[in-house]
């Protein structure tokens, strides 16, 4: 009998979590599963899905409550980002979790895999084995008995034992364990962290060693070979609340008159018409990493998937993020020499066309990418597929090599 994989992403606003979930599901489909991914923004993908797995619109937290969760804004700590999410308010934890209850006697899983999906993993408890995957931002230890600080710009604002207790009385409504800590909304009963350890804002607090990025068996011939880098500059950067400043920042790269490949998903079509015109090759769809990593720079926001392919790849990079994880993407990246960060909302035109021109023109950015990717070579072999098979297969009741 085929075993059944719901993979579940929740929180997160670009299409990382939703391509992550897709290469999960892709090996679980070979392995003779039945999955199902279920996501905001899944029922638009535009990944090529491998024939057989189905994709499922999913609901953001707080959708249904009749105004949305209360925010501060602040980002100290992923327990502050938590409350932000919903985790003040009791209904809105309980519309989540009866949310997910729904889809699973929908589908009726033998496993849940979530990747930024709290409230898959608090709906699971005590019901199906959930395997929490992810980068080292989703994926916290769950053993730790608070968030520690993110970054020193402002205090941590939230009550984690006022939060928690809120979750234990959601949690009491229906019979369920009660967690004893913030961070076990993120426990599941099992972690895989596909993330480099200097992308890993839980690095010196982590148990168990990272896995890696699952893109970087694909990436190592490339790096092996600088001869083989080209001469485009490639661009990734997905439109939303940040739309004008990214297309400012894109047509500020155009000036530099460098060949350009560019991917900008929800850009307007007249803005994309336009920068075909000016003689960038426009992408319609997600890139292969084939034609990505044959890049002389890597231009994004601060994405982890994208951050961490740099790496594999050997590339430099020039991040412009807004949020704290693409922040800590792009200053982990600064701070390891392979590339320069500047946050999106405080740098003008002048500056990314500078930035664009100090990385491109520095040999030790080349250099030092070319030597990480070295370093990282220890994690290719494909060791994070095998070890996300096993816990799965593990957590089914599957026999495991």
């Amino acid at each position: 009998m085929r075993r059944r994989a719901l993979l579940c992403a929740e929180a997160g606003a670009g299409l990382g979590h939703l391509t992550k979930l897709l290469r999960l599901g892709e090996l679980l489909l070979k392995d003779g599963w039945t999955v199902r991914i279920v996501g905001p923004g899944a029922g638009g993908f535009p990944g090529e899905a491998a024939a057989g797995i189905v994709f499922s619109e999913g609901e953001r937290w707080g959708h249904a409550l009749g105004a949305p969760p209360q925010r501060t804004g602040s980002s100290a700590s992923l327990g502050d980002t938590l409350a932000d999410l919903g985790f003040r308010d009791p209904q809105a934890i309980r519309d989540q979790i009866t949310y997910w209850h729904l889809r699973f006697a929908d589908f009726v899983p033998d496993l849940v895999v979530t990747d930024y999906a709290p409230g898959a993993v608090l709906a699971a408890r005590d019901r199906i084995p959930a395997l929490v995957a992810g980068s080292g931002f989703t994926v916290p230890p769950a053993t730790m008995a608070h968030f520690p600080p993110l970054h020193e710009l402002s205090p941590v604002r939230e009550s984690e034992e006022a939060l928690c207790q809120t979750v234990n009385a959601v949690l009491a409504e229906g019979g369920v364990r009660p967690i004893g800590c913030l961070p076990e909304v993120f426990a599941g009963e099992a972690q895989n962290v596909f993330t480099y350890p200097l992308l890993d804002p839980y690095r010196g607090v982590r148990d168990e060693p990272v896995l890696g990025a699952l893109a970087a068996e694909t990436m190592r011939p490339q790096a092996a070979d600088p001869e083989a880098v080209g001469e485009e500059v490639f661009v990734y950067f997905q439109a939303g609340e940040r739309q004008d400043r990214l297309l400012r920042l894109v047509a500020a790269l155009r000036r530099l008159r460098l060949p350009v490949r560019a991917y900008l998903p929800g850009a307007p079509p007249a803005y994309l018409d336009w920068l075909a015109a000016s003689g960038a090759v426009i992408e319609p769809r997600p890139v292969p990493l084939a034609r990505i990593v044959r890049s002389r720079l890597l231009v994004h926001h601060g994405s982890h998937g994208f951050a961490a392919l740099g790496l594999a790849a050997g590339l430099p990079q020039a991040t412009f993020g807004w949020d704290i994880e693409k922040n800590l993407n792009g200053k982990a990246v600064e701070k390891a020499g392979a590339g320069l960060d500047r946050h999106i909302d405080h740098v003008c035109d002048e500056e990314v066309e500078a930035v664009m021109h100090e990385v491109l023109e520095g040999a030790h950015f080349a250099d030092a990418a070319r030597a990480l990717s070295a370093e990282l070579s220890v994690f290719s072999g494909g060791r994070a597929e095998a070890v996300f098979l096993h816990t799965a297969r593990r957590l089914a009741g599957l026999p495991v090599s």
